[in-house]
């Protein structure tokens, strides 16, 4: 049980590292960060709104297999975690807003690529309030 809390701990102190690497501008290190992360999180070793905005963020990646799984992640923790998560989103649009301005620099995005995307995220907020 001692593990647990030491992973834990190293996790909570490693993620404020890890987070600014979901919107590399390398997809194979998104892809993986997110993989990482999602381990992470179903194991509780972070608090589920920590990643929030990045989440968000990846809604814009071109990635199409990387946008589905940020989608899916994001849409579990709104299953499971509600008032946390949805509290957060917004914080993420400018996330997503500055990433995919970092992207199209680099032509690696679409502008429907984008407006796509963020009309998922207020479809999240939407659809989760009764």
């Amino acid at each position: 049980h001692g593990d647990s809390g030491l992973s834990s701990s190293f996790m909570q102190q490693t993620m404020p590292l890890l987070l600014p690497l979901m919107t590399n501008q390398d997809a194979a290190i998104r892809r993986h960060v997110l993989a990482a992360l999602k381990q992470v999180l179903k194991a509780g070793m972070v608090h589920p709104a920590l990643c929030v905005p990045q989440l968000v963020a990846l809604h814009v990646d071109p990635e199409k297999h990387t946008q589905q799984h940020a989608q899916q992640l994001l849409r579990e923790l709104i299953e499971k975690h509600a008032k946390y998560v949805l509290a957060e989103i917004p914080t993420g649009i400018p996330r997503a807003w500055s990433f995919f301005k970092e992207l199209k620099q680099k032509n690696q995005a679409e502008d429907k690529t984008s407006a796509d995307a963020l009309a998922v995220v207020y479809q999240h907020v939407q659809s989760d309030k009764h």
